[in-house]
Order: C-alpha cells, then structure tokens, then sequence
C-alpha cells in the first residue's frame, strides 16, 4: 500500500478532510494552469462531499474554470436513479450551476456498450489535446478521486474483468461477471497520469482488503495497481476502515 494513508475518526471528519484537499489541489491547478480538471467517484461514500462542496466551499473555488469528468459509470440512463452522473448532477453540478460544457459523461444512452466506451476515450483526448494543450495520448488529471470496494474493486475495474490488464486504451466498457452486466471506467493508464490520486475509505467492510494492502496481499485486489507516475497518492480512511492497521503505517491521524 503506497502512498500517505490519513486516519479520521468519523465520516464526516474524513469528508471534510477531502473538501480541503479538493479546493487546494484545484487552486493550485487554477493558478498553475488556468484550469482545473477532476475526475469524479461515483457511490454512497463521496456523495456528502460533493454536497459539501456545493455549500460550504461553493466560494473557495472558481468552479468556471473547473472541469469535470466520471471516472466510472453504471450501463443506464443518465435520469436512472442508479446513475452516477444523477447522483454527482443533483449533488454538485446543479446547485454551483456548473456550465454543461465543463461536464463530461459517459453518453449511455448510445446504447451500445464498446461504442460508449470509444466515445468517451475519444471525448478525453480532444478535451485534453485541444481545450488544454496536452500533448500526451494520456489524459493528465489533476485530481482523481477514487473510492474501494470490499472485493478491491476501485473505478468499475473489479476483480477477474479485462480491465484489470487493460494498457492500451484510457477508457473501456468493462463485462463485470460477477454482477452480469457492463460498467463504464478509465482504466489504469489515466488513474496513474494524475498529479493527484485520492481514495475516499469508510466503514468497517473495508477493513480487511485495506490490511490485504498493506500488508502486500495484492494478487487479486484491482486497486493494488494504482500507482502514480509522477503524481501524489492519498488514502483518506475513516477508523472503522483503518482498524486492522498498524499505527506505524498511518502518516496523520485527526484528533477527536
């Protein structure tokens, strides 16, 4: 398990914790770079932060000049109930009133699941070679947020799916076998480019695949392939995800 490993005693507290890493690191883009580009986590873990965002840090940021993109998404429509982009939509883009031309979406409604997946590979690299100047066929985010299954599934890069060893393309439809059914996820190529990686943790069923991290047990955990090129990794736990590590393992735990 690489990378800093936070530790904060509730939910709330480690929500909080990525609201402040969310508005530095995009600062420091914006004045870096004129702009700020994220890609976003789907699931019940993140959605408080975003919500947090909108609200509490809805002045902390020039949200005009930050761009938004899915790291993953479910094989249904964008209005489903089930859909990440709804969820991320009402929680965030909605109440900051964010500019739909700064928000990219896996286009399900396509209906085809390779061509979604083409579709948003091809909208990655010309949002990235035109609109901000990259000259690498990898997308370069700035932050990526990330969450952890208990089978170690991070993204929608689960345990025995082709995108595990997928290393020529930056976004796939992924065949999940175990839910039978397709999800939509940027596979490792970009995950590792971004300059930032944060991984939001909460609840004790992650517990035992954090300590499988930790501990080198990686064989058959997605998420033990996040490793950043050049780029700084963040675990954000909460002390119900983080209570089989050792004490020595953690680089900051908050105070109650």
């Amino acid at each position: 398990m690489n990378g800093e490993i936070e530790v904060y005693p509730t939910k709330q507290s480690l929500i909080d914790r990525a609201a402040e890493l969310f508005v530095t690191i995009g600062n420091s883009a914006l004045s870096s770079r004129g702009r700020f580009a994220v890609s976003l986590s789907g699931g019940s873990t993140p959605e408080p932060l975003y919500r947090l965002l909108a609200d509490r840090h809805r002045g902390d940021l020039d949200w005009s000049r930050t761009y938004f993109c899915l790291g993953d998404e479910r094989f249904v429509p964008p209005d489903s109930p089930n859909s990440n982009f709804r969820m991320i939509n009402a929680a965030l883009f909605e109440p900051l009133s964010i500019p739909e031309e700064n928000i990219f979406r896996w286009k399900t409604e396509l209906g085809d699941p390779d061509l979604i997946g083409v579709d948003y590979e091809e909208t990655l690299h010309e949002v990235f070679s035109s609109a901000f100047d990259s000259v690498s066929d990898v997308p370069s985010f700035d932050l990526i947020l990330l969450g952890l299954g208990p089978d170690g599934h991070t993204a929608s890069i689960f345990p025995d799916s082709a995108a595990v060893d997928e290393e020529s393309r930056n976004a796939v439809a992924n065949w999940v076998g175990t839910m039978n059914a397709y999800r939509f996820t940027l596979t490792f190529n970009p995950i590792n480019a971004a300059g930032n990686i944060l991984f939001l943790v909460a609840g004790p069923d992650k517990a035992q695949v954090v300590n499988k991290l930790f501990k080198g047990e990686t064989a058959e955990i997605p998420a033990s392939k996040v490793k950043p090129i050049d780029g700084r990794l963040i675990w954000i736990l909460d002390e119900p995800a983080a209570k089989l590590l050792p004490p020595a393992a953690i680089s900051r735990v908050a105070a109650r």
